[in-house]
């Protein structure tokens, strides 16, 4: 079941959950002494994380306690736990546990109110033909329902559907280096860029072209979003470099998106 947990790449807060379970996966045959080597490992970050910012499994577990995300959301029941009023903290001996908790909170408990009235308002709505959706295979549901998994653009697509507004052209040089930045960006970070964006980490179906994506100029130093009318405000950079640092720490630090409006 842990392949179904939030993984990274996916733009979602429980990334981390994923890349735990993940962890515990290979550490399943190892020696106490292998297990704690490969804890302290720095390149943990990116191997399990997709991270551009090296970190070992001690660094990102150093504040990380048993709740739904790792670092935030609802406390996961932890059935060794002597006190179970008290937040236990992740670490490499409770690592098994944390995993068995999180996965029963994602794919169980956490989501089961929530897929009956999902169950429900499909009925509702759609009545007797709710039947239709078997037609449907899982994945081809997952799509329509969640978007496209694979955040795909070209060159082209981004000059034909990211659309230059208030003030700034298709040619303006911001607008030629973040579709430069876009390009180069890894699945991880595109995501996070949609999520930053529009409140959605995947692209709906039809891909860029069904977004209406617009970017206009921005005051601060970092970028900016209105996520309801994906919209992105973007500071008049004066170079390709600048735009990059700054979009990049916008998009690793936010949960969630900036919106103007806050």
């Amino acid at each position: 079941a842990s392949e179904h947990l939030p993984q990274p790449g996916d733009g979602l807060a429980g990334e981390f959950v994923g890349a735990c379970a993940s962890f515990a996966s290979d550490l399943k045959d190892l020696s106490q002494d292998e297990r704690r080597m490969l804890a302290e490992d720095s390149a943990w970050s990116g191997r399990y994380l997709a991270s551009e910012t090296s970190g070992s499994f001690n660094d990102w577990t150093s504040n990380a306690e048993f709740v739904a995300t790792g670092f935030s959301g609802p406390s996961l029941p932890s059935s060794s736990q002597a006190n179970p009023t008290e937040l236990r903290a992740v670490t490499l001996d409770s690592l098994d546990d944390f995993v068995e908790a999180a996965t029963a909170f994602w794919l169980h408990t956490g989501v089961r109110e929530q897929i009956r009235s999902l169950r429900r308002g499909l009925h509702d709505v759609l009545g007797a033909r709710a039947g239709a959706l078997w037609l449907f295979s899982p994945l081809e549901l997952r799509e329509l329902f969640c978007g496209e998994e694979s955040v795909s653009w070209s060159s082209q697509d981004l000059y034909d559907h990211l659309h230059a507004a208030g003030g700034f052209s298709r040619d303006d040089d911001v607008m030629i280096w973040l579709r430069d930045e876009l390009l180069e960006m890894s699945q991880g970070l595109r995501a996070r860029f949609l999520d930053f964006a529009t409140s959605c980490p995947r692209l709906p179906p039809g891909g860029l072209a069904s977004l209406k994506l617009t970017a206009s100029p921005g005051a601060g130093r970092f970028p900016r979003s209105r996520a309801c009318a994906n919209q992105l405000y973007l500071p008049k950079y004066e170079t390709r470099e600048e735009l990059h640092e700054k979009l990049t720490e916008a998009l690793l630090a936010c949960e969630g998106h900036h919106d103007a409006d806050h």
